[in-house]
């Protein structure tokens, strides 16, 4: 009998959450002219929003990261995979500029640790000589936003709205979130 090299749905829980944070990160930038119309704002300022995702993530990722190190990263993970859906809710719900800058701010925090812990679960999913393959499917999810997700994410902006791009994420993030739940169990 073979030895089971790895665990796929822990695996293609993984790909799924970070093809769905790649997505929520790079989805912005497609439907940027509709989110400046409809909250009044010009497109140089909804612009913005591209570089405060970016700073948010690259400066809060590595202090969220070190701040809950401390505790069980399979909780960490539930925990933090309900605020990024509550994070893209309130992109959804935001009347105003300054609203949809802090939702865009919590959901760069949030995903970029996210990503940072999902890596280390490749451990305890995979065997040794397949834990390399595991992790660069991870990351390749996250690549794979960036054709799929915001392309798609920019076709339900042109047929409903904006707001229903990120309600989608949310949805989405939520089938994802019972994956986890379900099949990450360490």
């Amino acid at each position: 009998m073979a030895q089971k090299t790895y665990n796929t749905m822990a695996v293609l829980s993984l790909i799924l959450l970070s093809f769905i944070l790649g997505t929520s990160e790079f989805i912005i930038v497609g439907i940027l002219p509709d989110i400046a119309k409809d909250i009044n704002c010009s497109l140089t300022m909804a612009g913005n929003l591209i570089s405060v995702f970016a700073f948010a993530y690259a400066i809060g990722t590595p202090f969220i990261t070190a701040a809950v190190s401390a505790y069980n990263r399979y909780y960490v993970l539930l925990i933090l995979a309900i605020c990024f859906i509550l994070g893209n809710f309130l992109c959804a719900l935001a009347s105003n500029y300054y609203i949809l800058v802090l939702a865009r701010i919590i959901t760069a925090i949030i995903s970029g640790t996210i990503l940072s812990i999902s890596m280390t679960f490749a451990s305890e999913i995979a065997t040794v000589q397949y834990q390399p393959k595991v992790i660069s499917w991870i990351f390749a999810g996250f690549s794979i936003a960036s054709v799929f997700g915001v392309p798609i994410g920019t076709i339900i902006c042109q047929i409903f709205s904006w707001q229903m791009t990120f309600i989608l994420l949310s949805v989405v993030s939520i089938c994802i979130l019972l994956m986890l739940w379900q099949y990450c169990i360490i």
